[in-house]
């Protein structure tokens, strides 16, 4: 059995949004633009915030696991 998982790991508030239109699952990584970015998200709220891309790989895993 072949699952498909739609995730998005973005550093930026506007792919959050897109992430969102799509019902893609969103991680905004903390690292590059991520920072900055955090207090741009105002309403939107990312399925998970991650310091870096390491613990953004984590996250989706046990995501995956959850399903």
């Amino acid at each position: 059995k072949t699952q498909q998982y739609r995730g998005s790991v973005i550093d930026k508030a506007i792919d959050i949004e897109f992430g969102k239109k799509v019902n893609a699952k969103t991680i905004l990584v903390l690292t590059g633009d991520g920072k900055a970015e955090k207090e741009k998200l105002g309403g939107l709220e990312p399925s998970c915030i991650a310091s870096d891309l390491s613990s953004a790989v984590k996250w989706i895993l046990q995501d995956i696991e959850k399903a």
